[in-house]
């Protein structure tokens, strides 16, 4: 019986697909040791997108607010609602101990008031809404 081998160039793609994943997976995860976060640059306005949100995006806000606060939707005030072109992977709202892509990072910022609880929330080109706990005084 003759041993199955597999070619030099399915091993190549393998490795080139594993370790894609494998950065995939690091993106954003907590490093082993921390690392000194830089402070956030100003956030830059998309000109021409000013005040534009998607509505899934609005719905997916509303809907953690509620969540959160114990408001009704109804209740809740959108306070500004914008596209902006963020300084890095972070959204303006970098976390400790954490890494970030470097490079500008196209999305959206929405701040919301729940029944006087005040929201940031923040999204990338992923579209996924983060709240920002503790956003800087500038963003």
């Amino acid at each position: 019986m003759r041993a199955h081998r597999t070619p030099p160039t399915r091993l190549l793609l393998a490795a080139i697909v594993t370790l894609a994943a494998v950065a995939a997976a690091c993106t954003g995860a907590p490093p082993s040791t921390p690392v000194p976060s830089t402070p956030p640059a100003s956030v830059t306005p998309v000109p021409g997108d000013i005040e534009t949100v998607p509505q899934g995006i609005l719905d997916a806000v509303l809907a953690d607010a509620a969540t959160r606060t114990g408001s009704a939707v109804d209740d809740i005030v959108v306070l500004t609602a914008k596209a902006v072109t963020w300084p890095d992977g972070a959204l303006g709202c970098p976390q400790p101990g954490f890494m970030y892509t470097q490079a500008l990072e196209p999305g959206y910022q929405v701040v919301l008031d729940a029944t006087g609880t005040r929201l940031d929330y923040r999204t990338g080109s992923a579209g996924m809404p983060i709240l920002c706990e503790n956003p800087p005084a500038s963003g």
